[in-house]
């Protein structure tokens, strides 16, 4: 089932006011970029349900902009996919920073599907495959075994 149809009918509440809004990357943003890499690759790594929340923190993201594209009247064209996986697969690979836990490995192989997803000339279609829904599926399963619920 496509991330895009799980989101349209995920129940996520709407009312919240902590959507990320989108960001723009301009060369003036790179060096600070950088330095937030750089900053965290030092940090400690993060606990598996400190992952999880993370993960889901990026997925009613996810979810709460695609349901604003459709609250106003439009459709996930498929410039509005590209953003969406590329946001994703961003969020879930800063999130997992250099972690290797399962929950970690799974983060990241969601990540690297939805940058698949994002990479395509039609992200909406393409984005919707069996390895993205087994990378959602594993990601799901290793937060459920770190005691955390997360569905992707």
């Amino acid at each position: 089932m496509s991330v895009f149809a799980l989101s349209a009918c995920g129940g996520t509440d709407t009312t919240s006011t902590d959507a990320a809004a989108p960001t723009a990357t301009t060369s003036a943003a790179a060096p600070a970029a950088e330095a937030t890499t750089s900053a965290a690759a030092a940090a400690p790594a993060a606990s598996d349900k400190e992952l999880c929340a993370a993960a889901e923190k990026v997925s009613k993201e996810f979810k709460n902009e695609i349901l604003e594209v459709f609250k106003s009247g439009g459709d996930v064209t498929p410039e509005v996919g590209k953003k969406l996986y590329t946001q994703l697969a961003t969020g879930l690979s800063e999130a997992a920073g250099s972690g290797d836990s399962a929950v970690a490995t799974a983060m990241k192989q969601m990540a690297d599907e939805a940058a698949k997803g994002a990479a395509s000339a039609n992200p909406v279609e393409d984005g919707d495959t069996k390895e993205a829904e087994k990378a959602g599926a594993a990601l799901t399963a290793a937060c459920k075994e770190a005691g955390v619920k997360v569905v992707y």
